[in-house]
């Protein structure tokens, strides 16, 4: 029987690469942020919880996509948030949980990922309001399938709908924890 308690997989030691000025999907996590999970070491129902924090800076009304990786592949990927237009260095917090649902080589693993976002820079936000944006803005689904026989770098990336220097974010926190099944 594995232990029911938390393992700290990452914390990051410093900021993630200030992400922006680009519409391309870019990781944002330090590389002390990244977690390597070994092969076979996930359980059917260990939890992965990404937590995240840091600034976020808005040019028009674009958007905002967030996805967690297990190497290459989109295991839990959010649609696009639609951002308020022209913030500057405004706080958010993202959490992902993700639940392993099958094991197996390939891309027979899966698993359902549900998070939020909270920032004023969020659609909805206002100098006094901070909305969460649930993820996904749909029913939840399971995700993409993945090998979970071979090692798995975890990670979190970003896209903005529209390449502006002023569409900026910045990791500042972030932790991976495993909950064994």
């Amino acid at each position: 029987m594995r232990p029911g308690v938390p393992i700290i997989l990452a914390s990051a030691v410093a900021d993630g690469a200030a992400y922006g000025g680009s519409s391309s999907e870019t990781s944002i996590l330090h590389a002390t942020g990244k977690s390597s999970l070994g092969a076979g070491a996930l359980s059917v129902g260990d939890l992965i919880r990404v937590r995240l924090a840091g600034r976020v800076s808005t040019y028009t009304s674009g958007t905002l996509k967030l996805a967690l990786k297990f190497g290459s592949v989109d295991v839990c990927n959010f649609a696009a948030m639609t951002m308020v237009v022209s913030l500057t260095n405004e706080t958010f917090e993202a959490v992902i949980d993700y639940v392993i649902r099958a094991l197996g080589s390939g891309t027979n693993a899966n698993g359902l990922g549900i998070g939020r976002f909270t920032s004023y820079a969020a659609q909805g936000g206002s100098a006094t309001l901070a909305p969460s944006w649930l993820m996904p803005q749909t029913a939840p689904a399971v995700g993409t399938g993945f090998d979970s026989t071979t090692s798995q770098i975890i990670d979190v990336t970003g896209t903005w709908s529209i390449s502006n220097a002023a569409n900026a974010l910045t990791v500042h926190q972030s932790l991976v924890e495993w909950f064994p099944g």
